[in-house]
């Protein structure tokens, strides 16, 4: 019993050390640190949005979905390279590759086909765009960054559209004969 309490002790203090060593790293990196990331999570959201917009121009079914797709692959681009133009005034590399959960995602969109897989990218587009409008959202509220924060400003209406119009592509799927 005793040896069962020691070991969840060190766990523990394991676990609280490597976040006390988080949070100090934090604090070094100070606001720069943190734009850098911000600047690199805008990266990933750009490059899942084009890759899976390009998937869907490919295996899309539904007009409406291929508009969509063809409209992400557009919008994401152009999105990307005002990002890129912050970036290296700023002498930063972004991401140009995808998350680990985005690459999930889109092997697992990939498996379908037809209007099953219609659903699928739509499904995750409404997650998706969900997730960068709250994203860009706490980073408006949270930031003083006055070039990150026009950005954020600049795309987050177009992120508002896109998931209204995600959302109500969803309801025409989900609403079609079958």
């Amino acid at each position: 019993m005793k040896i069962q309490s020691l070991k969840y002790f060190f766990i523990a203090a394991v676990v609280v050390g490597v976040v006390a060593c988080k949070d100090d790293d934090d604090k070094k990196d100070g606001p720069e640190g943190k734009n850098k990331t911000a600047l690199n999570d805008f990266a990933y959201s750009n490059n899942a949005e084009v890759d899976m917009g390009q998937l869907a121009n490919t295996k899309g079914t539904s007009a409406g979905v291929k508009a969509f797709a063809q409209m992400m692959v557009m919008d994401h681009q152009k999105a990307q390279n005002d990002l890129d133009t912050i970036a290296d005034n700023r002498n930063i590399d972004l991401a140009s590759d995808l998350k680990t959960m985005d690459k999930a995602t889109r092997d697992s969109i990939d498996k379908f086909t037809s209007a099953r897989f219609d659903s699928a990218y739509i499904k995750s587009q409404i997650v998706a765009h969900t997730r960068t409008k709250n994203m860009f959202t706490a980073f408006r509220d949270s930031s003083t960054d006055a070039s990150l924060k026009a950005y954020v400003n600049r795309y987050l209406p177009k992120v508002q559209q896109h998931l209204q119009k995600a959302d109500s592509i969803f309801t025409v799927i989900r609403n079609a004969p079958k």
